[in-house]
């Protein structure tokens, strides 16, 4: 798969995944021309890149429980990511494009956590980290375009 592909479907994912906070956050995120916006009111993101959040329960806890004090020094945004980080090897996706349901559940848990406290989480899709080639894995490199439209549709589902 082409890391031009994989970086449009970010950007159109993001994109999707905004308006659909509309429907499903208590809190809305924007964006409108080169501005933010939270609640309508003017959002800079400071946030934290949470890459391995999704690789065990136990890490979904601990990001939890630090959330409060994340806040309380000025961090208001984190981002996560359903497949890939650079070392953890985490397969948010199934081969036919679904997503898997223990990362579905743990980033629910997280979207849930964040959401309580005004914090916006940037879902990232389709990260093709260092060690994605592992035999037991290779299909992701199979994947034509119309497998990674699948699975954005899946992950904004």
């Amino acid at each position: 798969m082409k890391k031009s592909v994989i970086k449009k479907q970010f950007v159109f994912c993001f994109c999707v995944m905004l308006a659909a906070s509309e429907v499903f956050s208590q809190n809305i995120f924007s964006v409108k021309g080169n501005k933010t916006y939270l609640n309508g009111k003017d959002f800079q993101s400071i946030g934290l890149r949470c890459s391995n959040a999704l690789h065990s329960d136990n890490s979904v806890d601990q990001l939890i429980q630090k959330l409060d004090e994340y806040k309380h020094y000025g961090m208001n945004t984190i981002s996560v990511y359903f497949m890939g980080s650079r070392y953890s090897n985490i397969y948010g996706y199934n081969i036919d494009g679904t997503l898997n349901e223990t990362y579905k559940n743990r980033m629910a848990k997280i979207i849930e956590a964040c959401d309580e406290r005004g914090i916006v989480v940037l879902v990232g899709v389709l990260y093709w980290g260092s060690g994605m080639a592992e035999n037991r894995n290779d299909f992701y490199a199979t994947w034509s375009q119309q497998d990674v439209n699948k699975a954005i549709q899946n992950t904004i589902k």
